[in-house]
């Protein structure tokens, strides 16, 4: 779907947040099993076998799984209108949402996730701090295009752009009556179906 995005920073690789992930999931005996499943070796870190700039595009990959996700079911709060909140979600459903194990983890280690607590009113629910402060839900995408598109319209038509509303009207008009001419010739089918099917006198 083309509303189906959000804002990635082009510099993500080096942030130093990221890079604090991708360390913490190296040591993550989880994901180094995840990582060294194809050869099937054991090692105390992913850096055993990958490089650190694999182990940070891994985590990138994952946050934009997870973003997207988020942006996507997420939740806003009265009380907090710029956190997201992913209801019925733990840190290990953070970790499926992006098939990666121990993101959940990573992304708690260094404030991009948080268990909400039970006082505030959620059970099982993950916070995004500052979620919506770089990126907007798709509902608010939704109307904003659609208000813009009507305000194209009306300044188009305003401008005395008559050609614009001559088109609009014909088509409207083209297709109320096409539409009628339709149902009536769908009525005079059926009528001659059911005489059809009449039993007749002998």
């Amino acid at each position: 779907m083309a509303g189906d995005w959000i804002k990635m920073r082009a510099a993500l690789l080096r942030h130093p947040k990221v890079l604090a992930m991708a360390d913490a999931l190296a040591f993550n005996p989880a994901f180094v099993r995840w990582m060294t499943e194809p050869v099937r070796k054991s090692a105390e870190n992913a850096y055993d076998h990958v490089t650190p700039a694999v182990t940070r595009a891994v985590t990138v990959c994952a946050l934009l799984s997870v973003w997207c996700t988020a942006n996507e079911v997420g939740k806003r709060r009265a009380n907090a209108p710029n956190d997201c909140i992913l209801e019925h979600a733990t840190l290990a459903h953070l970790d499926d949402i992006c098939g990666v194990p121990g993101m959940g983890e990573a992304m708690e280690s260094v404030g991009w996730a948080e268990v909400v607590a039970d006082g505030d009113g959620l059970e099982n629910a993950i916070k995004l701090p500052d979620f919506y402060t770089f990126n907007t839900p798709m509902d608010d995408r939704a109307k904003a295009s659609n208000a813009e598109r009507q305000r194209r319209f009306r300044a188009a038509n305003s401008n005395g752009d008559s050609n614009v509303m001559r088109n609009v009207m014909r088509n409207v008009t083209r297709n109320a009556k096409s539409n009628a001419r339709e149902e009536k010739r769908r009525v005079e089918e059926t009528l001659i179906q059911i005489q059809k099917q009449r039993p007749q006198p002998p």
